[in-house]
């Protein structure tokens, strides 16, 4: 063994053995390898422990080359907010997207549907931009969403709902290029968008660590 790899070592073992009582030696070891972060406050801090419903909003042209997009947009962000809310209960999005099929203009008028439900809050998706494709090149697979944000309390004290409009959402997946030719393309890029997108929504709901 090499010199320099003996003096290494000696040094690694004296630092343990000199270090303070315990394992503490361990925690600047596990402060000194992970990145600094901060804490990110709600936007809307009023979920837990609620009923509540999803209601997403898209255009006519979106809905026909997506049929699905409300009850899956929906889905998502509700199966997300279930894991990071405490006691949350969401209307399962089947039954909302069933009543918004058969009741036109209810996806416009979030407070009717939460009272048909008997919810206490509702969370209002508005979809402005939504796609699987790549804008520039058709054939290629690049999901984009971009939605406005609303959440609706329905049991304010003053006995009136209120809107609570929130920051905007727009992710991009994969960011930094299209994916081709691949026959899994279409089915991993919207899931990865749909995750992408339920994660910048449900963030709005609770506070979280964010690497700086």
């Amino acid at each position: 063994m090499s010199s320099t790899r003996v003096i290494l070592y000696g040094g690694i073992l004296a630092a343990l053995l000199t270090g303070s009582a315990g394992c503490n030696w361990i925690i600047p070891l596990a402060v000194l390898g992970q990145p600094p972060t901060q804490k990110v406050a709600a936007e809307f801090d009023k979920l837990a422990g609620t009923k509540a419903l999803i209601l997403v909003w898209a255009e006519e042209d979106t809905r026909f080359d997506y049929p699905n997009v409300r009850l899956e947009v929906g889905a998502y962000v509700a199966h997300h907010l279930e894991a990071h809310v405490e006691g949350v209960h969401f209307i399962p999005p089947r039954q909302v997207e069933d009543y918004v099929e058969s009741h036109a203009g209810a996806s416009h008028d979030p407070v009717a549907v939460g009272r048909h439900f008997g919810v206490d809050r509702v969370i209002h998706v508005v979809l402005l931009e939504f796609t699987m494709r790549d804008r520039e090149m058709a054939q290629f697979h690049r999901g984009r969403v971009r939605a406005s944000v609303a959440a609706y309390d329905l049991r304010d004290p003053s006995g009136t709902p209120q809107r609570y409009a929130l920051a905007d959402v727009f992710v991009v997946y994969p960011e930094n290029r299209p994916i081709g030719f691949d026959a899994n393309a279409p089915t991993v890029v919207r899931q990865k968008t749909y995750e992408a997108f339920a994660d910048a929504v449900g963030r709005k709901f609770y506070a979280y660590e964010k690497e700086i």
